[in-house]
């Protein structure tokens, strides 16, 4: 048993190692906060996967960021993680069709996996793992799909799909290599449809951003639905139920398992298009004129600045605290003050115009002081709310504070043998609980070979009230001279030049990313070489810094990559002796392959959150290093470490592009042979044959593909296509509207938490009481009737209510029922008349039903109300008839609101004249009942 329990406190501290450092790449961005602020900010633009919408949607293109697929089928959330390789690629397997499922991609599926990585972003992964093999799976599971043995019931392959596959040997990211491909087809503007459909699925918030600088018109990006609170397993021991805090190191019954598991992820759509819609209008309240294709690279730009991939966001922005809209006001502000006011832009075609940017840094570094002693005070209150709830949720844990159970009559509640012994316990139960947890958390780390610092103090326990020492301060005087001396060590006599420096490497990082995003790596050797980020106040004369990049530079080699990027735990995915070079302390890298690393929480709440101070890799020191053992690399490790390019696979059909492909492959030559587009797909480039993949694969045509080729110095331009279609509209006026009125609060998910009526079953039974009495004395006043002497009692629900109503929804008012309350509290809505033939009810704007005779009979005498209101021979002779008749009906209609959830106003009683009541359309459809769309996929959500 304690052999299983150190293994498994070793494998969680390898997952540490392997871990920690990349959570400044994906965190820096804020993955879950920024798509929290853009779904927020922005509901129309996602669209739930429902059967409603699921293959309704019409995608000629479907490209996989295979990343995005690879780690949740390894370490899936919902359901036990595979236990061998072949479990996990059957998984992968079924995830891919579940995706094709959804989209039904016409013409391409475009598959990419991680290769190497720029440097600017080894610094920040720090984990990678991939294996030949997987690349080997992919490669034969595609073959057996497009063969014509393949069954295809669902027509989820067709056969006149081409399937593009790169893998992890083709250097880039997955998504980057995508957008590569979409840049370099859209540059071929001649033979390159405008109109393409593209579907997009990945994780990473970024692509977001990557899909808005393509300018298509046509594009979605497909992502897991993020559902809070779901179960997760223990660190230790990779099993639900309990946290690492309450480990045992046993195991649990497979039946305990199965029942802890969360239920399986959905989908969502992102529609860049709606996106498209809401950035036209946030670039109309500009005093200047901007186009919509500008504005949208400078949304992009400015997103840069609260976190990306490869730059550490700047400490006054936070996704939280609406960084981004500080940033579009201030850019829109300062439109009249550019140097041009005719061309009010801060990028264009990835080159970034210093100094416009100038302007936006000086304004938002005069507001820093404010903005960090805003922050503080929104600390403050966080701190003393949740001191009271751990206070409120303590006390209920207590003997003393809980109600207790009283058996029958003339028992008691038990009586405390010894108050003081009970007060004592009450105070240091807390204690003992903190003081044993962290007893058990010190053993397991120091039970292992690496540990882990935590910078300025140790972070506490979630459930302790103390917080690590702020040693910075940003919210009193003095704070850029501490962030400088403790972030980078400098005196107060060089903050000034170490601040001025920090600077002028960032905005550097700035221009490096936005070429990256528009127009490819433009050098894979550069990198920001701090862990932190300058101020705002720090960006001086940026116009004057020079922006100079090498496009020669080239990509490291698989294995070297890993080298970069591994810890010393790794190191078994390494040939033998490249391993020693990470555990040698005789090897001249070792300093590389820290046993001991400190993480600075740099004012965040938890370990996980901070920055992992781990030292840059030397590549000079790197490669003189490894060059002393290239040499015992076996023939299948050189193979694993050379570069290699895209295979594109085509099923053997009588096709154009087909015949084309088999007389690529069935040649004698290795050469590359250009693409006529028109033929194959509308997809430019050149195929040749490949002599490992081609012969090895023979039920399809398999061959290397290759993008079209362009001059070094040519730019891709990022606009939109002038033949492209727009898209119909999806947002209405009133959706705008929402948008002006805009006041975000962070909520977690993504869902829209539109408040629903609820009636209880106590609050039916009182409904079903009140209407009861009032129909037994007054029967059928609600309903109309042929016969003359029902006709004059009128339907509360007339033309004229619903002529309101319908005002009301095109104006996009929305209220909700709220029974019993408002039931009860509008007490002037009924008038009686003295007549014996008529009886009317009227209801107020605040409340839409008539209140009960219960309450009117508590004011008045009941013999005297009863004579003054008694009801007509005709009414009564005919009250068993229409009386229970009409009970039935409306206790259907309370019944179907109850259930649904729904606005009593959408479910009205039944009406024998007005039985079609307008509808809510889906969401972007015209209000206009006859030019309504029914396409699920422009609903609302």
């Amino acid at each position: 048993m304690f052999t299983k329990i150190m293994c498994t406190i070793l494998q969680y501290h390898f997952n540490v190692c392997r871990k920690i450092s990349a959570l400044s790449a994906r965190l820096v961005m804020g993955v879950p906060a920024f798509f929290r602020w853009l779904s927020k900010k922005y509901p129309s633009i996602v669209v739930e996967c429902d059967d409603g919408v699921k293959g309704k949607a019409h995608f000629d293109n479907l490209y996989l960021d295979m990343n995005g697929i690879i780690h949740p089928c390894s370490h899936p959330e919902y359901k036990a993680a595979p236990e061998t390789e072949e479990e996990m690629f059957v998984a992968i397997f079924e995830y891919i069709e579940r995706i094709m499922t959804i989209v039904k991609p016409k013409k391409l599926l475009y598959m990419a996996v991680d290769g190497c990585a720029p440097r600017a972003k080894m610094n920040q992964q720090r984990s990678r793992r991939f294996r030949a093999s997987q690349d080997n799976a992919l490669r034969q599971w595609i073959d057996e799909k497009l063969s014509a043995d393949n069954e295809d019931r669902d027509g989820l392959w067709p056969k006149d799909m081409v399937v593009i596959l790169s893998d992890a040997s083709v250097p880039g990211e997955g998504e980057h290599k995508i957008m590569e491909y979409i840049r370099k087809q859209k540059a071929q503007s001649a033979t390159y449809d405008a109109d393409l459909s593209h579907c997009l699925y990945g994780a990473d918030a970024d692509l977001i951003m990557l899909g808005l600088a393509t300018h298509e018109l046509n594009f979605t990006i497909l992502r897991e639905e993020f559902k809070p609170n779901q179960p997760k397993p223990c660190d230790i021991c990779n099993q639900l139920g309990h946290d690492m805090k309450e480990c045992l190191g046993t195991e649990r019954p497979p039946d305990d398992m199965e029942a802890l598991l969360p239920q399986e992820p959905e989908f969502i759509y992102i529609r860049l298009c709606v996106l498209r819609e809401y950035l036209a209008k946030e670039c109309s309240g500009c005093a200047v004129h901007l186009d919509l294709e500008r504005f949208i690279d400078d949304f992009v730009f400015l997103c840069f600045f609260v976190g990306n991939d490869f730059l550490p966001h700047l400490p006054s922005l936070e996704i939280r605290e609406n960084a981004i809209d500080r940033l579009i006001s201030i850019h829109k502000e300062n439109a009249t003050k550019y140097p041009n006011p005719d061309n009010p832009y801060l990028t264009k075609d990835g080159s970034v115009f210093m100094e416009r940017v100038q302007y936006v840094l000086q304004e938002l570094g005069t507001a820093e002081d404010e903005i960090f002693k805003a922050r503080q005070e929104n600390e403050i209150r966080f701190k003393e709310r949740r001191k009271r709830q751990k206070l409120h949720t303590f006390n209920l844990n207590n003997r003393w504070a809980r109600p207790e159970a009283v058996g029958g009559r003339g028992s008691r509640p038990q009586a405390f043998d010894n108050t003081r012994n009970e007060a004592y316990q009450m105070r240091m139960t807390p204690n003992v609980l903190l003081n044993s947890r962290r007893l058990r958390v010190s053993a397991a780390l120091t039970a292992t070979f690496v540990t882990v610092e935590v910078v300025a103090a140790e972070k506490a326990p979630e459930d302790s009230d103390s917080d690590p020492e702020d040693l910075v301060q940003l919210y009193t005087e003095g704070w850029k001279e501490r962030y400088y001396n403790h972030k980078f060590d400098c005196t107060s006599t060089t903050v000034e030049e170490i601040s001025s420096m920090v600077a002028r490497e960032y905005i550097i990082g700035l221009s490096w990313v936005l070429l990256y995003y528009y127009q490819g790596c433009p050098d894979w050797k550069w990198f920001y070489p701090f862990h932190y980020a300058p101020f705002a106040s720090d960006f001086k004369n940026i116009a004057s810094v020079e922006v100079k990049f090498d496009r020669k530079a080239l990509p490291f080699n698989p294995l070297e990559q890993l080298m970069s990027v591994f810890p010393a735990a790794s190191s078994q995915n390494l040939p033998p002796t490249w391993r020693r070079l990470m555990s040698d302390q005789q090897s001249s890298i070792i300093d590389f392959y820290p046993n001991t690393f400190k993480i600075d929480l740099n004012g965040k709440k938890a370990a996980w959150m901070g920055v992992a101070l781990l030292p840059f890799i030397d590549e000079s020191r790197l490669f003189n290093a490894l060059k002393k053992v290239y040499s015992n690399l076996t023939e299948e490790e050189r193979e694993r470490n050379a570069r290699g390019n895209h295979l594109i696979f085509v099923a053997k059909i009588e096709s154009d592009f087909s015949d084309f492909s088999k007389q690529v492959v069935e040649s004698s030559a290795q050469m590359d042979v250009p693409i006529n587009p028109e033929l194959f797909r509308g997809i430019a480039g050149t195929l040749a044959k490949s002599e490992s993949f081609t012969s090895r694969y023979k039920r399809v045509y398999c061959a290397v593909y290759k993008d079209p080729v362009y001059d070094p110095d040519f730019v891709f331009p990022a606009i939109r296509l002038s033949n492209a279609k727009a898209p119909e509209v999806v947002l209405r006026p009133e959706d705008l509207e929402k948008l002006e009125r805009y006041n975000w609060r962070p909520t977690i998910g993504m869902r829209r938490h539109d408040q629903k009526a609820h009636v209880s079953e106590g609050g039916m039974r009182m409904f079903s009481h009140s209407f009861s009495r009032e129909h037994s004395s007054y029967g059928n006043q609600y309903h109309r009737n042929s016969d003359d002497n029902f006709g004059q009692y009128q339907n509360p629900y007339n033309r004229q209510h619903l002529a309101r109503d319908q005002q009301q929804q095109q104006q996009g008012y929305n209220s909700y029922y709220r029974a019993p309350d408002s039931y009860r509290s509008n007490q002037n809505n009924y008038r009686s008349s003295q007549s014996s033939q008529q009886n009317s009810y009227r209801t107020s704007d605040q409340s839409q039903y008539p209140r009960n005779d219960y309450q009117r009979q508590q004011n008045r005498g009941n013999d005297n109300w009863r004579q003054s209101n008694q009801p007509s021979n005709s009414y009564q002779s005919n009250q068993s008839s229409y009386g229970s008749q009409y009970n039935q009906r409306n206790t259907n209609a309370y019944q179907s609101y109850d259930g649904n959830g729904r606005n009593p106003r959408q479910q009205r009683p039944y009406d024998q004249q007005q039985r079609n009541y307008p509808q809510t359309p889906y969401y972007g459809a015209n209000t206009n009942q006859n030019n309504r769309r029914e396409d699920p996929w422009n609903r609302r959500q």
